[in-house]
């Protein structure tokens, strides 16, 4: 039976872990947190408590482990990686639930809270051990513009400072938006909206099929759509 540890127990790494322990194949998850999280009990899943600044308390948790699903980020999530490249950790996947590798800023991104320096970690593992890497690509999570701050429960935007309600684009308290209609080409700014829960599913279905069988990136959108047509969405939807 796989073993995998999803890094991170609240907010989607809670969705994962829950919906992986309940899939048909029955998965044995364990959850690495900060705290304790009596929360995942009903769920017959176990949970580490780890110092992701211990590499030691991390190399234990990781014990077995053969898929880690990281939804950390930062320095703790490179600690992670160097933790799981030294075990016998044949896949991760990184916090990396965004838009397609191949249109991220090159440099100088505001957000990128240590995603460059993930992949490139990663890189370097899966160039010197057994240890693979997957990014889902997402684009962003529809919930972040939830009217009542389902966004905020879920923890999404909370490493890159704009995790808020009403700090990211939309403020539905508010009635305003702050947004750029245009790039530097004239070209509309579009972006892609994917349900928190279908990419839990869609996760999910590839750990069915088998990490052996992954790409170095997976890519799904529910939407696509301008930023100035969410917007408008967002006013439809507020009667604003």
């Amino acid at each position: 039976m796989m073993r995998i540890a999803v890094a991170g127990g609240r907010g989607l790494g809670f969705l994962l872990a829950t919906e992986l322990a309940q899939a048909a194949n029955a998965y044995n998850v364990v959850v690495l947190s900060r705290s304790a999280r009596p929360e995942f009990e009903p769920f017959d899943v176990q949970v580490h408590v780890v110092d992701y600044h211990d590499h030691g308390s991390l190399g234990y948790a990781l014990q077995g482990v053969d898929l880690v699903i990281s939804t950390i980020s930062g320095a703790e999530q490179l600690n992670l990686i160097d933790a799981s490249g030294r075990g016998r950790v044949r896949m991760f996947v990184p916090s990396e639930f965004e838009g397609s590798l191949s249109r991220r800023p090159s440099r100088n991104d505001p957000l990128d809270r240590g995603s460059s320096q993930a992949l490139a970690l990663l890189k370097q593992w899966s160039e010197s051990s057994r240890m693979k890497y997957t990014v889902f690509s997402c684009g962003l999570f529809m919930e972040r513009f939830h009217p009542y701050g389902l966004g905020s429960t879920f923890n999404i935007g909370h490493g890159s400072g704009v995790g808020g309600a009403g700090e990211f684009l939309v403020n539905f308290s508010m009635a305003t938006a702050e947004y750029t209609e245009r790039d530097s080409k004239g070209h509309s700014v579009r972006v892609c909206l994917t349900s928190v829960y279908d990419v839990v599913r869609f996760v999910v279905a590839a750990v069915d099929l088998g990490p052996s069988h992954w790409p170095h990136e997976f890519t799904m959108c529910g939407e696509r759509m301008t930023v100035r047509d969410l917007v408008n969405a967002c006013s439809t939807a507020s009667n604003s």
